[in-house]
């Protein structure tokens, strides 16, 4: 999802993750309706994941104390820290990331660059095993050797769990090689909604489509 700013589109993020409770309209997963579902409902099938690592994460724990305490899905917890065998399953998780938080569990995730936190941040969400994942500009303070690797265990997670992914962001070059349709928000409404799916958008075409839409609204 792409849209200048001020288009709605994190409103529209908080909207779908329980954030906001007010609004018109209404929001169905699986088909049923979740609009006067109270927030601690919508946290049990939809995460967000906010542009800032430090809001995703607790600098003064560890990895493993992050992981034990946002891998919580309601009052329960999704995974097991008490035997060797779910230690194991968050190591084989991080290890998909290949940064080498497997082997810092210990670390406290403040001494983390940005894009380990953000990391240690996607790795919590996925063990909640979320039915929607909400991704808010999550890459846009992340340095260019991380984003691509964080960007692929996404990929692989929606493929593998069947997870619906929506991620807004201002980079091109990721809305060109990402998802199967594209949404363009502006002045708080969608201007367009493309199918890419089995037919990837070249940014070329992407900027053209972006701009008569700008135009259209009055934004250029």
């Amino acid at each position: 999802m792409i849209g200048p700013n001020g288009s709605g589109k994190t409103t529209l993020l908080k909207i779908l993750s329980g954030g906001i409770e007010s609004f018109e309209g209404n929001v169905f997963i699986d088909g049923r309706s979740a609009t006067k579902a109270k927030a601690r409902h919508f946290s049990r099938s939809v995460q967000l994941l906010e542009q800032s690592p430090e809001r995703n994460t607790v600098p003064s724990m560890t990895i493993e104390e992050n992981l034990r305490l946002y891998s919580r899905n309601g009052r329960f917890p999704s995974l097991s820290f008490l035997n060797k065998g779910g230690t194991e399953k968050i190591k084989r998780l991080l290890a998909r990331f290949e940064m080498d938080l497997e082997s810092r569990l210990s670390s406290q995730v403040g001494l983390l660059s940005g894009g380990q936190k953000q990391a240690v941040a996607l790795a919590a969400v996925l063990l909640r095993s979320p039915k929607v994942l909400l991704l808010d500009e999550f890459l846009a303070s992340i340095d260019p050797m991380s984003a691509p690797k964080l960007l692929s265990v996404v990929r692989e997670a929606a493929a593998e769990r069947g997870i619906t992914v929506l991620m807004v962001s201002h980079d091109l070059t990721q809305v060109e090689a990402t998802g199967d349709r594209l949404i363009i928000l502006a002045n708080g409404k969608v201007a367009d909604d493309i199918s890419t799916e089995g037919q990837a958008m070249k940014r070329s075409e992407i900027v053209s489509r972006y701009s008569v839409i700008l135009e259209r609204n009055g934004i250029l």
